[in-house]
């Protein structure tokens, strides 16, 4: 065997191994918009400011925290700011993580955790009022806006867009203006604080239907 021969034998044995080697992941610096934007301009991107964000995190952020022994896990802030991204815009889950540079199932999974854990948090703050005492604020707080008497609630329901569901189901969510949606119905207070919301409807669903079975029917 000639010297060439042996040099080439190694090369494709050299070849051979990195073929069967893990390859390196390349990360870069992910962006992180609490500190990119100033407050209005974050606001107008996410929906929330500032302060309420880091309130939000503060309720919800060690549940995001996850054990992990990678170095490049996503943060609460981040997986936060994801989520109130897709909420404000609705826009395609791949574009956003190229923002943040994440692939678009780890978004999926980041913005349907994120969901989970604010749903959650639904009995702390979503109440009509549960005592004298909090009927009497209510009804004060109406009276003072427009003059009307003992009013607990305002009430009215509204159309959430959804894609078409699968065909068996869905001209049920086919709305009267021809889209399908879930027929939403909301209970506020006279500073439009949501007191009660029901969200199981479909769009084809009367308004008069969906107050007619909720629990706060008189």
């Amino acid at each position: 065997m000639t010297d060439s021969d042996s040099s080439n034998s190694d090369d494709e044995m050299v070849l051979d191994v990195l073929f069967y080697l893990p390859r390196p992941r390349f990360f870069r610096d992910r962006s992180n918009p609490l500190e990119d934007f100033d407050d209005f301009d974050f606001k107008s991107r996410f929906r929330l400011s500032k302060e309420t964000f880091v309130f939000l995190l503060h309720l919800i952020g060690n549940d995001l925290r996850r054990s992990t022994n990678r170095s490049f896990a996503i943060s609460p802030e981040i997986q936060i700011l994801v989520t109130l991204r897709y909420y404000a815009t609705g826009t395609f889950q791949a574009v956003i993580g190229d923002h943040v540079h994440v692939h678009k199932s780890t978004i999926c999974r980041t913005i349907k955790r994120v969901s989970l854990a604010i749903g959650r948090l639904r009995p702390h703050f979503i109440n009509m009022p549960r005592d004298a005492e909090e009927i009497q604020k209510v009804q004060t707080g109406f009276f003072r806006l427009k003059g009307f008497p003992r009013v607990v609630g305002a009430v009215d329901c509204t159309h959430i867009r959804i894609q078409s569901p699968n065909s068996n189901i869905g001209e049920r969510f086919r709305n009267r203006k021809g889209y399908f949606s879930f027929n939403v119905q909301a209970i506020c207070d006279s500073n439009l604080k949501i007191m009660n919301i029901v969200a199981r409807w479909p769009g084809s669903v009367h308004d008069s239907t969906i107050f007619d079975n909720s629990m706060c029917r008189a």
